[in-house]
């Protein structure tokens, strides 16, 4: 469901788009109609059954000098049925200056820790927009000073960031609202300063990465509030967090490891080990030109979850499987199902298909449906789950 990302991907990108032969700005984005029918009635009468959204992203970087570099990326959405969901913000809006062997960049960035399919706890640093998707959330933009040295097969990261910027909830006219219908009051974005520190290691098929994260958590923890209109209330907690990321290429083999430790600064969260360990297999050609790959992954918490964290992954298992066709519509399959080891009746599961219809148009049709799984255990999200379809137009 997601793919790895690393680092030093941005920094080569950086310093290729900062010496050109010719300055000129380089973009790419997209623009897409979503929509997304639940095919199972609201719980509550204020939440919606479908959703009719516009989206639309751009990517843009100029190179100002031989080493200076500027990148702009803006997100929007309107949605039709649900306003919790509308959305305007910056992803991006940094200033890069790249040296022989180090990469200073400050604004607005997006930054990618971690290697697992299903969940990346380990990856900390930017809020995610749960309203985007409630399983795939991608990554909101956060004010940051990054610093990065570069070795031939390491480097090391120092992230500055002076204002917090929570994750955001579906509000109370989603059906995976935190609230089933109640009013939500997200947490605020407030000035908290917050430092991280990060090795990476890469060489020989085997990949490592050691990180401490100081800091306010992106997920804060949802309670009920009974005092005045009945409505549920955000609140967000510091914590220090050290962490390993390891992944290891064995033939067709992909193994990978995540393990947190984690001491949060609030009387009511214990002090927790967060692990996800996690394989990949690929098997090639297995018809025509296609590829099969494979996904098992385990996710543990040792506190009994703490209430901050979404999902609750205590003791989970994802089972996934990706086809890609690799014809000239570049067909895509991919299904995966996340469920507690513990308590059978509650999981979610997804398939996505995805074409391209031309050269700039492309279709995902996803299901999606889940029990039990999401905030409150005692909810019964059980029923015939949701259908997406989005239509986009890259350029």
């Amino acid at each position: 469901m997601k793919r790895m990302k690393t680092i030093r991907f941005a920094l080569l990108s950086s310093v290729a788009l900062a010496q050109p032969a010719v300055a000129q700005w380089t973009y790419r984005g997209y623009g897409e109609y979503e929509a997304l029918q639940f095919l199972t009635h609201p719980p509550s009468p204020v939440q919606v059954g479908e959703n009719h959204a516009v989206k639309l992203r751009l990517e843009a970087h100029y190179p100002l000098a031989e080493t200076l570099s500027f990148g702009v990326q803006p997100f929007l959405r309107k949605d039709f049925n649900d306003e919790d969901r509308d959305e305007a913000r910056l992803d991006e809006l940094w200033l890069g200056y790249t040296g022989t062997d180090w990469d200073l960049r400050v604004g607005y960035q997006l930054f990618s820790w971690g290697s697992l399919e299903s969940v990346r706890r380990i990856d900390v640093l930017n809020p995610l927009d749960y309203q985007e998707d409630i399983l795939e959330p991608p990554t909101m933009g956060i004010p940051a000073l990054r610093l990065l040295r570069l070795w031939e097969n390491s480097d090391l990261s120092f992230y500055y960031q002076p204002y917090y910027i929570p994750s955001l909830f579906p509000g109370q006219h989603s059906i995976y609202s935190v609230s089933d219908g109640l009013p939500v009051e997200q947490a605020d974005s407030e000035f908290s300063p917050q430092y991280a520190l990060r090795y990476f290691y890469s060489g020989s098929g085997f990949d490592l990465a050691l990180s401490y994260f100081h800091g306010t958590e992106r997920n804060p923890l949802f309670a009920l509030d009974l005092s005045g209109t009945p409505r549920v209330t955000a609140t967000t907690y510091r914590s220090d967090r050290v962490g390993l990321e390891a992944t290891k290429v064995v033939g067709d083999l992909l193994l990978k490891a995540e393990i947190i430790y984690r001491w949060p600064h609030m009387d009511q969260l214990e002090d927790s080990l967060l692990v996800g360990l996690g394989t990949e297999y690929t098997y090639y050609t297995v018809w025509r030109q296609s590829d099969l790959t494979l996904f098992g992954e385990y996710l543990a918490d040792t506190s009994g979850g703490n209430p901050g964290d979404f999902p609750q992954l205590q003791n989970d298992v994802f089972l996934g499987a990706r086809w890609m066709l690799n014809d000239q519509s570049r067909q895509q399959l991919e299904a995966g199902l996340l469920f507690d080891v513990e308590d059978s009746d509650s999981y979610v599961w997804r398939a996505t298909y995805s074409r391209d219809l031309t050269n700039n148009i492309t279709l995902d049709a996803r299901y999606t449906n889940s029990f039990g799984f999401f905030f409150d255990p005692t909810r019964d999200e059980d029923g015939d789950g949701a259908v997406s379809l989005a239509l986009r137009f890259n350029f």
